[in-house]
């Protein structure tokens, strides 16, 4: 049950007002962390569309790798079958295939709400692009951000073998492949018309228009943008046809904090051994710190060639081969202008008619890559669909946290959950999972409370915190279930910590409050 805490005589107070979960206040009053209780805020998250991009030609190719003879992974397995005298199904299915099997189960982070469409998996060889329309993709793209994602694609892989690659072409290589990427993925959004299917996925989009107020028939309706503004408005009071004040306000309040921050991720995954990654960082072809992030190392340490290698190999033991994800993210071109035209011109029309205004658009954030190892199977007793989960949930957690560390508008917020101020300590329920590394500086963010509608405005900066070394809580997917393992195989389980601690001139007034990871510099 969630409290609503305002206190209207007193301005200062209202304007630290945060909605805490009754279930919550009882831990105020005790430091331990078995005592810190999960609770509810009505901040509003940023939505998350992810879908994976697959190619059964270069799975091929990737599966081949992996069965080459002296590859670290094929001798753990065989000598684990040798050992079990048994096999599984999971052997002879390719493993992008398992993959994709598994992609679904994997949940978006907790720090997101959900906003995918039906379309989970996309067939890279079901949108063929030519070499022209990947030029025509980098010659629109425009910015600082943008050429990072799009600029000098074709360049870094020199000559393209044929002009239009397609799902019958025999000679593809994993290069080629990211060369096209960023056009066949815009070729999906374009001949899917995703932007539009977002909007409507907002709205609840239905073919059929109903009744939704006496004698107005729409196609859509309110109901999850009131779910997730966390809104008591009623369908009834938002009228904007009518110059309805309240309602304009929270169309208005709707398209800056939630619209607008709806985002789509498209992902494409590699999986190579340990031999393929240790090259990469030896040839320069990924930096060294990155790579290590991914595995806890510390990137303090870390310098290229032979010597990243080398710790990249020591951090990762025990792992048979890995995942990279290599990630695009967009977000929703989206404003109160358009959110007060869509309702004025469009909200009683059929789909066409929102798909022929052109309001709906993606625009390209960035783009980065990161890896997860799959954990060998002698040190485990799980079947590999289930290890190669692990890792490609991991892999895509990771390159999030990277992208967020990148771009300001992608960074999240997260609550704070419990204050020492004796010891100048706060916790919050994010770590490992989010990227988080010691010494990382977060904003202490303070929501500024409306007196009139109580409803948060803005936030304010009132300070700031830095994670403490040794306490940053190890919440990776399936963290637990690899403890379990660790100990099964005689190795000490050192983070049993639920939440990360934060240091800073702390102040017991700063419950309720959030953070928010700064740029580094």
């Amino acid at each position: 049950m969630i409290m609503n805490e305002i206190i209207s005589s007193n301005a200062k107070l209202i304007k630290r007002t945060l909605f805490i979960s009754a279930s919550f206040c009882f831990a105020l009053s005790s430091i331990a962390q078995d005592q810190i209780k999960d609770n509810s805020f009505t901040f509003r998250r940023s939505s998350l569309y992810t879908f994976i991009i697959k190619s059964d030609k270069d799975s091929i190719k990737m599966d081949k790798k992996l069965d080459s003879s002296g590859n670290v992974f094929t001798d753990v397995i065989a000598q684990t079958q040798a050992d079990k005298k048994q096999t599984t199904a999971d052997d002879s299915i390719p493993k992008i295939d398992l993959i994709v099997r598994e992609f679904t189960e994997i949940p978006i982070p907790p720090q997101f709400d959900s906003l995918c469409l039906e379309t989970r998996v996309v067939d890279f060889d079901q949108y063929p692009v030519t070499l022209e329309e990947v030029e025509a993709i980098n010659a629109t793209t425009t910015g600082e951000k943008k050429k990072k994602g799009f600029g000098k694609l074709v360049k870094s892989v020199g000559s393209v073998a044929a002009s239009t690659l397609t799902a019958g072409s025999l000679e593809i290589d994993t290069m080629n492949i990211k060369t096209y990427l960023p056009a066949v993925i815009d070729k999906y959004f374009k001949q899917n018309e995703v932007p539009s299917m977002l909007l409507c996925k907002w709205f609840n989009y239905s073919d059929e228009a109903k009744e939704i107020r006496p004698n107005y028939m729409s196609h859509y309706n309110m109901e999850l943008i009131k779910e997730r503004g966390k809104q008591s408005t009623t369908a009834e009071e938002i009228d904007i046809a009518q110059n309805a004040e309240r309602g304009e306000a929270f169309l208005k309040d709707a398209g800056k904090d939630l619209l607008s921050n709806t985002f789509v991720m498209a992902i494409y995954l590699q999986y190579l051994s340990k031999e393929e990654l240790m090259k990469q960082v030896q040839d320069g072809l990924t930096v060294a710190t990155g790579i290590a992030g991914a595995f806890g190392v510390n990137t303090d340490l870390m310098l290229w060639g032979t010597q990243a290698a080398g710790a990249v190999a020591g951090a990762t033991m025990g792992s048979g081969y890995f995942v990279q994800a290599t990630s695009y993210l967009y977000r929703l071109n989206w404003n109160e202008e358009k959110t007060l035209q869509f309702y004025k011109e469009l909200y009683d029309k059929p789909l066409e008619d929102l798909i022929k205004s052109g309001i709906c658009q993606l625009e390209f954030i960035g783009k980065d890559k990161a890896y997860s190892g799959v954990r060998a199977s002698r040190f485990s007793k799980r079947p590999e669909s289930e290890l190669l989960n692990r890792a490609t949930a991991r892999a895509i957690d990771a390159a999030i946290a990277k992208l967020q560390k990148e771009h300001d508008e992608f960074k999240t917020k997260t609550p704070v959950v419990k204050i020492d101020e004796k010891e100048g300590l706060l916790y919050a329920s994010i770590g490992l999972r989010e990227g988080v590394e010691a010494g990382d500086v977060y904003t202490v963010l303070q929501p500024i409370v409306d007196p009139v509608s109580y409803e948060i405005t803005d936030f304010e900066a009132i300070g700031k915190v830095k994670a403490v070394k040794d306490q940053i809580y190890d919440n990776r997917y399936q963290a637990d279930i690899e403890r379990e393992e660790d100990a099964e195989n005689g190795q000490a389980t050192e983070n049993s910590l639920k939440y990360t601690a934060f240091k800073g001139k702390v102040k017991q007034e700063w419950q309720g409050c959030l953070l928010k990871l700064e740029k580094k510099k």
